[in-house]
């Protein structure tokens, strides 16, 4: 009872005084700091499965089985524009415009320079696991002004070339390339020089063209839907699923709540789809009707194997 009344009598003694003047609230703006940008960099060889969630962790209710976590680093400085992700490395290619070029760790600056016979790395195309997909360049015999052009696949760690496969007239100057979800394929991407016109080519593992993929007029393939299904985009012309077995073409409804979609990675499992929507990361199905989910927002996203490449 003691304490009550104690508390009874100071409120009683505060009763109809005055407040003390004080100064305005500063804008909450001012106070509370813009939350930092982060980046994210999407390519083949990063990103961790996730198999299965603690009950009660931190990643439960946030995550679901099925998710694929991509590393963040805010302090990455890329020195080059030509640079991929292949298996725990990242690696640029270094004196590409130069009669000499080098592959570069970019995390111990540990190098690889090109002794293979007399070609020259000319442009990173992608990965194969822990492997580099590289399109490479010799001079043509009596002739300065023509190079042979080729696709080689470099180990980096046992510091050798797996295979080489010199491209054909109807293969394009290799531009990007995309292996399958179970690397048993590659896809590549070449263009004509002159006219602009991209082919789609075949590779197996070992090196091998098997065939090509007709990717309707105006469309690019974006990589593998699954192991035998290619997603393809166009400018202003939506996306579309092309069968390697020949079945037609298959349009994807977007989920209405995506006005907006500046790049997309098909994930390989048949059903997601990873899509940069303004500054935010989000994964969606082919099912216009299944939820979006944002996986981060704000963010500067960027591609570790970009398709428009000049060789």
């Amino acid at each position: 009872m003691r304490r009550w009344s104690l508390v009874f009598l100071l409120l009683a003694a505060c009763i109809g005084q005055t407040s003390p003047d004080r100064t305005p609230l500063p804008d909450a703006a001012s106070i509370i700091p813009e939350p930092e940008e982060c980046q994210f960099l999407i390519g083949a060889g990063q990103g961790a499965l996730i198999e299965d969630i603690v009950a009660g962790s931190g990643a439960d209710g946030v995550l679901q089985v099925g998710d694929v976590l991509v590393s963040v680093n805010d302090d990455l400085d890329t020195p080059t524009e030509n640079w991929v992700a292949a298996g725990a490395r990242v690696l640029y290619l270094e004196g590409r415009d130069e009669e000499g070029s080098a592959l570069i760790d970019m995390a111990n600056e540990e190098q690889l320079v090109f002794e293979i016979g007399d070609w020259n790395g000319s442009n990173l195309l992608g990965s194969l696991g822990d492997q580099v997909i590289v399109a490479v360049t010799r001079p043509v015999p009596d002739n300065d002004e023509q190079v042979e052009v080729a696709v080689m696949l470099v180990d980096f760690a046992a510091r050798n070339a797996e295979w080489l496969w010199q491209v054909t007239a109807d293969s394009g100057i290799p531009i990007a390339s995309y292996p399958s979800p179970t690397g048993s394929q590659i896809l590549l991407i070449g263009e004509e020089p002159e006219t602009g016109v991209l082919y789609h080519s075949l590779l197996s593992a070992e090196g091998t063209r098997t065939g090509s993929v007709e990717v309707p007029a105006g469309y690019v393939a974006l990589g593998w839907f699954d192991e035998d299904r290619i997603l393809v985009g166009g400018e202003g012309q939506g996306l579309q699923i092309v069968d390697l077995g020949g079945d037609a073409p298959v349009a994807v409804e977007l989920p209405a709540v995506l006005t907006s979609l500046r790049r997309v990675w098909p994930v390989g499992d048949g059903t997601n789809v990873l899509g940069e929507s303004g500054n935010a990361l989000v994964r969606f199905s082919t099912d216009p009707a299944a939820e979006v989910r944002t996986l981060a927002d704000n963010c500067q996203i960027d591609s570790l194997g970009d398709l428009g490449w000049s060789a």
